[in-house]
């Protein structure tokens, strides 16, 4: 805590059991750190288990206070982006886009609602600065496009659709 900027705990997972914790966020309110814990699937469509236990380790997103207590599970994702406008968490899920509004969060209501779905999934979400618009990335296996979700329409723009393999799109600040 700041000023002295002294280290506090707010979770232990004190197993070794090699699950990564990854994408350490504040929350808008920064009441709490968001994070995901668990790595992604492999070919065989299982998540790697280097301690051989029983129950197969899931990636989730998860979320404690900042000043330490409770670890909660929000969503089974792997990723996951706050809306800069309405503060609301979002995160692929079933091959669209799925959120959680600010409110729900504050109220510990986890159930997301969805925002859209693409043939071959989507991923790579950021928010536009204003928070209108969602850019992201529909996999298509042999090919991906850059996607732009209008939430004011709930219409998708593509940019450029071709055969290539778009990855890595960012907004500019003025959106």
């Amino acid at each position: 805590r700041a000023p002295d900027f002294t280290p506090v705990m707010v979770a232990e997972f004190p197993e070794d059991d090699g699950q990564p914790i990854r994408r350490l966020t504040f929350d808008p309110t920064e009441e709490y750190v968001y994070f995901v814990r668990g790595n992604g699937r492999m070919h065989h469509g299982f998540s790697p288990n280097p301690e051989h236990l029983y129950e197969i380790p899931e990636r989730v997103i998860l979320r404690v206070p900042v000043d330490g207590g409770e670890i909660e599970t929000v969503a089974d994702a792997g990723s996951f982006t706050f809306n800069p406008a309405t503060g609301a968490l979002a995160f692929p899920r079933r091959g669209g886009m799925v959120e959680i509004t600010a409110e729900e969060l504050a109220e510990g209501d986890f159930d997301a609602e969805t925002l859209f779905r693409v043939r071959g999934g989507a991923g790579s979400f950021s928010w536009s600065p204003d928070g209108e618009r969602a850019l992201f990335i529909a996999d298509r296996t042999s090919h991906s496009f850059i996607g732009i979700f209008d939430t004011d329409t709930d219409h998708i723009e593509w940019i450029a659709p071709d055969v290539t393999r778009d990855i890595y799109p960012v907004w500019s600040p003025d959106s």
